[in-house]
């Protein structure tokens, strides 16, 4: 009998801390004077001028405002009673341009906490995974793929490997704290994390666990806490991303539908000998054979 394997190839890369997860944010519309006409493989060596940094932060204050991280102060009507200093990052990322989705340099500003360690904080830790544990789940896959092969019906039980990447994940939790902040010299007061805060990691993996412990009765690991499961499932998760095997309806029917209604996501799955998915960086490709 030939069994499914999964290939990983490693390619791991640190991620900037404030610019993580850039390329799966969703943008509107986006004013012409923020594109550049450098070539796609050569990344702008010049500063923009004054305006042009101004008008990408207007454009990021806006995308936020949609979202209900910002609200304008004089629609806000509860108490304000965080601190935080914040701050415009800006730089040049490569974005799909026009119906043709032709690549261009885009003008980009995002809208960051500046949290400064300090101090030494025990409440700001949370669950990460490691190369060992990011290697459980692909062994996973083919012990159930290889317990479906032996079956006499194969199609009773179907089982998928799927990867799932919120976007804007830390804009999903609401401040404990609310927040008034001066923009463009408009008061603003910020409801939800900004990337950068250092409560950010912890309170976006309490909201999430909260949310697939509700929803879809998953339960954690002990051990090792970015590991949960259900009947259905068995998940792995690393900040936004997450990495599913279990049954295929469950997935599409269920989770995968459910996720998409709560939160912004992008997702993949393998279907079939030389599909592949990515994780962290590491792309994992099912092959014929071990």
């Amino acid at each position: 009998m030939i069994t499914p394997q999964t290939n990983v190839d490693d390619d791991l890369c640190e991620d900037d801390e404030f610019l993580h997860g850039e390329d799966e944010v969703k943008l509107g519309d986006i004013p012409e004077a923020l594109w550049s006409d450098a070539p796609a493989d050569v990344i702008p060596s010049y500063a923009p001028e004054a305006w042009i940094d101004e008008l990408a932060d207007q454009v990021e204050t806006q995308r936020l405002c949609s979202m209900k991280v910002l609200v304008r102060a004089d629609e806000y009507q509860g108490d304000v009673s965080g601190k935080l200093t914040t701050c415009f990052v800006r730089d040049w990322r490569l974005k799909p341009y026009g119906e043709q989705k032709t690549l261009r340099w885009m003008r980009r500003s995002r809208f960051v906490a500046r949290e400064f360690a300090n101090d030494k904080r025990l409440d700001t830790f949370s669950p990460a995974t490691g190369a060992h544990t990011a290697n459980l789940l692909p062994i996973h896959y083919l012990w159930q793929k290889q317990q479906a092969m032996e079956m006499e019906n194969k199609g009773d039980y179907e089982v998928v490997m799927g990867c799932l990447d919120v976007t804007d994940a830390f804009l999903q939790v609401e401040q404990p704290n609310p927040i008034l902040v001066s923009l463009q010299n408009q008061p603003f007061v910020i409801l939800r994390n900004l990337p950068g805060q250092r409560m950010g990691a912890r309170q976006w993996f309490q909201h999430l666990r909260e949310h697939l412990r509700d929803a879809y009765d998953f339960e954690f690991c002990s051990e090792q806490p970015c590991l949960a499961k259900n009947q259905h499932a068995t998940i792995l998760i690393h900040v936004d991303d997450i990495m599913f095997v279990g049954k295929k309806s469950f997935w599409e029917n269920t989770f995968l539908k459910g996720m998409s209604e709560k939160f912004s996501v992008s997702h993949s799955q393998l279907n079939g000998l030389g599909t592949s998915v990515t994780f962290l960086k590491r792309k994992i490709t099912e092959m014929d054979g071990w």
